[in-house]
């Protein structure tokens, strides 16, 4: 089995594609809010807190809005319980406050370093922000389902047999890729052993497995109502009549391991950098 034509089926699928596109995209946002969420209150401030009174020393416009208003940081100094003079920073939205006007200080008990005002946040934005990872879950389920869907299509062209299929059953689907239905084919054929068994595959290029009379199918030996369809392969991969692959594009392989690579490589050492 040649590598590029292993690589398209694995990873060449519009699922694998899409998801890691829509993956890599939303962890870009990730990776700008997650510095920029007030996570705090889930673990620093969730004991015992500390009260104590301080001064506003700055109060300045942050480059942060929220709901349209603007995000202030708010700069200021307080005693600890030692009487040791502390500096801090805290978040409002759409709130200023003057130098010199005093503040409700709070902090973990024994940690007067992390400090922040009453009602404030110790960083830009609340920790709403974060639905911004719904965005690379999302796409990293369905670059799985991809890869999954690939590494069934892979395992065809190694363990598969070859048959030929009538389409018996087309049934429109819930869903829809670039405005077009996708449909549930159907397929019927008989294996080896003369047992006649249908196979199904889902697609919203119907074309592609309706412009001949049968259709090229594998089907797995062991359990032939487990199939691939030759013609809805990723990657353009073709095969002969006995089985070997006669057409493959090492060109459109490369293309394919772009957005994995960035999905993974990338983020991987975006995330190596921020957390060591």
């Amino acid at each position: 089995m040649p590598a590029a034509a292993s690589l398209s089926v694995l990873f060449g699928g519009f699922l694998t594609q899409f998801g890691g596109f829509f993956f890599a995209f939303g962890m870009i946002f990730c990776w700008v809010f997650i510095g920029l969420a007030d996570l705090s209150s889930l673990y620093v401030f969730s004991g015992e807190v500390v009260q104590a009174e301080g001064v506003v020393t700055s109060c300045e416009a942050s480059n942060a809005r929220e709901n349209n208003q603007q995000v202030y940081s708010v700069r200021y100094e307080f005693m600890d319980e030692r009487r040791t003079r502390q500096t801090g920073e805290s978040f409002f939205t759409g709130r200023q406050f003057e130098v010199g006007e005093r503040l409700a200080i709070e902090y973990p008990r024994g940690k007067p370093a992390v400090s922040r005002v009453k009602g404030g946040r110790t960083a830009p934005f609340d920790a709403w922000v974060l639905f911004v990872v719904i965005f690379p879950l999302v796409g990293a389920v369905m670059a799985f389902f991809g890869v999954k869907r690939g590494w069934h299509d892979l395992r065809m062209l190694h363990v598969g047999k070859l048959a030929r299929g009538r389409l018996v059953g087309k049934e429109a689907t819930n869903t829809k890729i670039n405005k077009q239905t996708v449909y549930k084919l159907t397929f019927e054929f008989t294996t080896e052993s003369g047992e006649v068994v249908r196979v199904s595959d889902c697609t919203h290029e119907t074309w592609r497995l309706e412009d001949e009379h049968e259709e090229q199918l594998l089907y797995d030996p062991a359990k032939p109502s487990s199939g691939a369809l030759v013609d809805a392969l990723p990657g353009g991969v073709k095969l002969s009549e006995q089985g070997e692959v006669i057409e493959c594009s090492a060109a459109h392989a490369a293309t394919r391991l772009v957005i994995p690579l960035v999905a993974v490589v990338g983020h991987g050492l975006v995330a190596l950098f921020m957390f060591t």
